[in-house]
Parts: C-alpha cells; structure tokens; sequence
C-alpha cells in the first residue's frame, strides 16, 4: 500500500512515488520500478536518495550513521547508482529514493512502497480524513472526527480481557462477579 503525490494538473497520471531497498554495501545499484523514472533532488536539503536504518525489516526513517555517530549521505542517479558516505556502522540499512511513475504501473503489493503524503489535485481528493466508522457488531469504539483528529473511545472495565479482532474488539468477563449477579 502507498501514499503517492501527484505532480501537478494535467500530468497524465504521473506521480511521485518513494520506493527504499535493503542494500548491503557501500555502493551499487538499486532495482527500479518497471517504467519508473528516477525524481533527483527530491529530498530536504536536495538530497537525491535517503539512508534509513531497519527495524523489524522496515525502514525506520532515523538516518543511518557510521562508527562515530555520523549521519550517513548517499548520493544517486538516475539510473538507481548510489554510493554511501561515511561506511555505515552496521548493515543492512534502507536506501530511499523517488521516482516519477504512471499511476497504473505501481505495484501496490510491492513491499518497498514507502507511503507519504497523498495530494491529488483537481477534486480528486485532498488526502483529508472527513470522518469514521465502525465496521463488525456491537457498540462502536468510534466516537468523532474532531478537526484532523478521528477520536476513539477506550475500552475499560473490572475483570476484563480485552481481545483486538479484525473486526471486533472482544470483551471477556475473568471471574468476576459484580453483586447483584
């Protein structure tokens, strides 16, 4: 799954799309997306790709570094070449990069999809959560949509175990015995 940006009104179905790679050394070259272009400069501070550091085999967007704590730079080009400096301390870690791609051609199964901002412009959508709901039987966890923020309501009790579902939130009482029972 993924968040994409849009590259502007009547782009013909272009977007920017962020992709990563686990790599192994201090240079190479990526895999690029089928029909993917490489987007350079599209990073804060005009930087072409990122390296992240991996947790549970996923970037974790904190910058790589090298023995010394050092923030490690990659540069990249079009044709998905990069190279890392300083060493990092450890690998593997995760390369970053964009590229400009049509909308159709985005493997959305593809696990090196980095979801970002989404923008369509033209009425398409903005990307902006307009509300909420609650899917399954039984009382609802869903309480608003208070300005950007969808609210939630919490699940408490006395001699409870709560059990998360797809679709439901199970509640099984533990023994207890309110008087009156």
């Amino acid at each position: 799954m993924s968040g994409y940006v849009y590259i502007g009104e009547g782009s013909t179905g272009y977007v920017f799309a962020t992709y990563w790679e686990a790599i192994s050394s201090a240079s190479g070259t990526v895999t690029l997306p089928v029909g993917a272009s490489v987007k350079l400069d599209a990073f804060q501070d005009l930087e072409d790709a990122v390296a992240s550091s991996i947790v549970s085999g996923l970037p974790d967007f904190n910058a790589a570094v090298d023995g010394s704590g050092n923030r490690v730079v990659a540069t990249f080009d079009i044709s998905g070449n990069y190279t890392l400096s300083p060493t990092p301390v450890s690998y593997p870690i995760a390369l970053m990069y964009r590229v400009v791609i049509l909308e159709s051609q985005i493997d959305w199964n593809s696990a090196n999809i980095v979801i970002e901002d989404i923008h369509r412009p033209g009425g398409g959508g903005s990307g902006t959560v307009t509300g909420g709901a609650n899917v399954g039987t039984g009382a609802g966890v869903f309480k608003d949509l208070n300005g950007g923020d969808l609210r939630f309501r919490s699940i408490t009790g006395t001699g409870l175990t709560v059990t998360e579902n797809t679709n439901e939130v199970n509640i099984t009482l533990n023994g207890y015995n309110p008087t009156g029972w």
